[in-house]
């Protein structure tokens, strides 16, 4: 498996986490609803470290458009993030 291959399927499981707390958002006391959201953050976490390690991290910013979406994607307005 490459590694797109895995990111894409770790989004389609972040976005299942996403749909499922907002259905069941109102059925759950406080300490479930904490409880919750700590793992989706923990996996939305490991998932973005893995993400910056091993796709962004190796992304040429001399490609057409990848310099934009790299500085879209950290939130670096700065012109030597991406030099």
């Amino acid at each position: 498996m490459n590694v797109l291959d895995a990111l894409c399927g770790e989004h389609a499981v972040l976005r299942l986490m996403v749909d499922d707390l907002s259905r069941r958002i109102h059925e759950y006391d406080v300490q479930t609803l904490r409880a919750t959201v700590r793992q989706f953050e923990a996996a939305l976490i490991s998932h973005a470290e893995i993400e910056d390690d091993l796709l962004f991290g190796r992304l040429s910013p001399s490609h057409a458009g990848i310099a934009r979406s790299l500085t879209a994607m950290t939130g670096n307005t700065s012109s030597s993030a991406i030099s």
